[in-house]
């Protein structure tokens, strides 16, 4: 994975979640979402380590 938009697509792809329900795992608004699967990669380190600790619980089974 090369950034953080990526591993967001990665969950999103694997889990069917919607932006709603991705926003609401990961603690942040719909729009943050649909912000970071667009490619706007900046974002708190909180929200990047929510986005990790996800990938790892999704991506990783």
């Amino acid at each position: 994975m090369d950034n953080i938009s990526d591993l967001l697509k990665s969950i999103k792809a694997k889990s069917n979640l919607s932006e709603i329900d991705l926003a609401k795992e990961i603690k942040v608004s719909q729009p943050t979402v649909h912000r970071i699967l667009n490619g706007q990669t900046q974002c708190l380190s909180s929200t990047y380590m929510n986005i990790v600790e996800l990938h790892k619980r999704i991506c990783s089974k």
